[in-house]
C-alpha cells in the first residue's frame, strides 16, 4: 500500500510540477497510515494527525533535518 501511495505522490508531483524530495516522499508514504495503529492514535483526532505527529517525532529524534523541512512533511 505504501508503494502505491509513493507512486501516486510521485506521479501527482510530476504532473503538477511540484518540487519534492524523493526521500521525503518515501518517508511520508511509509508513515501516512501509522496513525491507524492504536499505539500512534491521538484520541479525538483524525488518524492523519497521529501519522503526521509520529513522523515529526521520528524525524526530530533520528535526523538533523531543519524543523522547517520536518514541518513541511
Amino acid at each position: 500500500h505504501s508503494m502505491r501511495v509513493y507512486q501516486l505522490g510521485l506521479l501527482y508531483g510530476k504532473i503538477k510540477q511540484i518540487p519534492f524530495d524523493l526521500e521525503e516522499l518515501c518517508l511520508v508514504s511509509l508513515f501516512h497510515d501509522i496513525g491507524l495503529n492504536e499505539k500512534y492514535r491521538q484520541i479525538g483526532k483524525s488518524f492523519q494527525i497521529g501519522s503526521s505527529s509520529t513522523l515529526r517525532e521520528y524525524l526530530k529524534s533520528e535526523t538533523k533535518l531543519p524543523i522547517t523541512r520536518i514541518n513541511a512533511m
